[in-house]
This record gives structure tokens, C-alpha cells and sequence, in this order.
């Protein structure tokens, strides 16, 4: 069966940083989902600002971007008050931004999952009580 991927800034920053803990696990991940990644501007600008001290890594992302190998693929300013509800919700996590925005992204993409490496998914439920499908890593 076919899946979207929805990607967080987690997988993001260990397939362009070399130095990463996860480099390894996300390169050898990449075999195994298929090849078109989506995402939201919030989690490139997580990317970016972890990636800071990577310039070169950074000009990698960039490029994945133009060549529509990663898709940003989620007009935000359409969900802002489900977005919004979405983070008063898990306040006590709590829930960023991007973290809201990737959880809509489910919520409205067939057959996606999430490509992360946080643990605070487990806790985040889509379409009322779902737990949020993921790649497993």
C-alpha cells in the first residue's frame, strides 16, 4: 500500500547532519518509504534554527525543496484556529507550532504517516482518539 509521508524536523536534521545520533537509522530508513517527503514551513524553520551551525546542510535542505524531493504542502493559515485548539490542548507538553500543524497534516492527508523521532507523538491523537501513524524508526 502506497502512504504519504509527513516528516518532522527530527528525521530532517539527522539525514543532513552527518554528526547526528539518528544519521545512520534515517539514511537506512529512506530504502524502506517512499521517496516523497511532506512537510510544513514551521518544521523547515525548526530545521533552519537547529541547523545553524551547518550552513552546508542547510543548502542540502534547500535543495531538496526546489527539486520536490520535500514537499511543503500545508497552506497553515487554512487551520489556524483547529491549530490553535490543538496546542491549548496539550499546553502541559507542551505542543509547538509545527508539532500542531504536523497533526493536521495527518488529519488530512489518505494513508500518511509521520516520519519522527519524538515521543510526545505517542500522546498527540488525531480524528478524535487515533493514535498518529508513524514510521517506525
Amino acid at each position: 500500500m502506497s502512504y504519504t509521508i509527513v516528516v518532522d524536523s527530527g528525521p530532517l536534521v539527522a539525514l543532513l547532519d552527518k554528526r547526528d545520533q539518528y544519521h545512520r537509522k534515517v539514511v537506512d530508513q529512506l530504502g524502506e518509504i517512499p521517496c516523497e517527503w511532506k512537510t510544513c514551513e514551521a518544521v523547515i524553520s525548526e530545521v533552519v534554527f537547529l541547523l545553524k551551525s551547518r550552513p552546508e546542510a542547510i543548502q542540502q535542505l534547500g535543495k531538496m525543496l526546489q527539486k520536490s524531493v520535500l514537499k511543503l504542502d500545508y497552506p497553515a493559515h487554512q487551520d489556524l484556529e483547529i491549530i490553535f485548539r490543538a496546542m491549548k490542548s496539550y499546553q502541559n507538553l507542551p505542543m509547538s507550532f509545527a508539532d500542531a500543524c504536523l497533526v493536521q497534516m495527518i488529519e488530512r492527508e489518505k494513508n500518511a504517516r509521520l516520519f519522527t523521532l519524538d515521543r510526545h507523538f505517542d500522546v498527540y491523537r488525531y480524528k478524535g482518539r487515533r493514535l498518529i501513524p508513524r514510521v517506525e524508526i
